[in-house]
């Protein structure tokens, strides 16, 4: 019998050691999972006295794991995300049963990996070693989503029984941006935000296994995009004159809070558009900058009830 995907479950557990299966932690409605098996199979093109290219004898190639997934922003599973693709996590109690998780960039080439299960409705596997290569989240006038991009080591078939609890939408009334300018802070009205994060993750593989043996994080990229009315020459000026900037951008609903921070970024560029009948508007294309003074590039705290991951 054919199936649809909405049958289908998603899960996810942070590995303490990367490659070990952990247990399934969270079990996240998603909006889109593309996550799949991928093999490169060795060919036997060896010349056999025929014109056929491909002979019989083709071997296992390289094995890995990748593929998309995209899903609200959730305070209680938005930080299994976050701390993969920014590197690190710690946890610490609040007042009463708030519980802040601090997501800071890691300072090695290490990632913070996880076992992402995926039920297919015709089967259940899953996938140890995953690690986001590029993180984006972003909102308009809907829902705030992430999307990641995973790598990881060939799925493993083994199966598990999902158990959902309630999300947490985030919209665009939740949300709230804040840019600092020369010491002056101001609440952006935004029209469209997008973050971008980028570890250039790279599989690396051994003698003895076609699997994956390791990934490692190289190059850390943060940048984004801000679109709001023209209304001032603020950004023009910060444009022209390089002029580095912070910004916070803050997604809270009672004593559920994401507060994402970059100290420091320059716009680079900046788009304005002026059409005949339509508003004014630009678009504030930044890239965040390592600040010496904070030792950061991105930091995010989240505060809710979960305890740790």
């Amino acid at each position: 019998m054919s199936d649809i995907g909405r049958r289908g479950a998603l899960g996810i557990g942070l590995e303490a050691t990367p490659g070990t299966t952990t247990t399934i932690d969270f079990w996240i409605p998603y909006l889109d999972c593309g996550l799949v098996e991928r093999h490169t199979p060795i060919a036997d093109v060896a010349a056999k006295g025929i014109r056929d290219e491909q002979g019989n004898d083709s071997v296992e190639g390289k094995k890995w794991g990748e593929g998309s997934i995209e899903v609200v922003l959730d305070p209680k599973t938005a930080p299994c995300w976050l701390a993969m693709a920014i590197g690190s996590m710690t946890s610490s109690l609040g007042a009463g049963t708030v519980y802040y998780h601090t997501i800071e960039r890691k300072a090695d080439n290490v990632p913070l990996t996880a076992t992402i299960y995926r039920d297919r409705v015709s089967d259940e596997i899953k996938f140890p070693y995953s690690v986001v290569n590029t993180l984006a989240l972003s909102f308009a006038d809907d829902v705030a989503k992430i999307s990641v991009d995973i790598l990881s080591r060939y799925p493993i078939v083994e199966g598990d029984t999902p158990s959902y609890v309630d999300l947490e939408l985030f919209t665009f009334k939740n949300a709230y941006v804040e840019l600092t300018n020369d010491g002056a802070t101001s609440t952006l009205t935004v029209r469209e935000f997008t973050l971008n994060i980028n570890n250039n993750a790279e599989v690396k593989y051994a003698p003895n296994s076609n699997d994956v043996d390791t990934i490692v994080s190289k190059n850390f990229n943060v940048d984004g995009s801000i679109v709001i009315d023209f209304e001032n020459a603020t950004q023009r000026n910060a444009f022209r004159d390089l002029t580095k900037q912070a910004l916070s951008v803050v997604f809270e609903s009672g004593t559920k809070k994401i507060t994402i921070t970059i100290p420091q970024f320059r716009v680079d560029p900046l788009d304005i558009d002026t059409p005949n009948d339509d508003i004014s508007g630009e678009t504030i294309n930044f890239i965040a900058e390592y600040d010496a003074t904070t030792t950061s590039t991105i930091r995010v705290v989240v505060e809710n009830g979960v305890s740790g991951y």
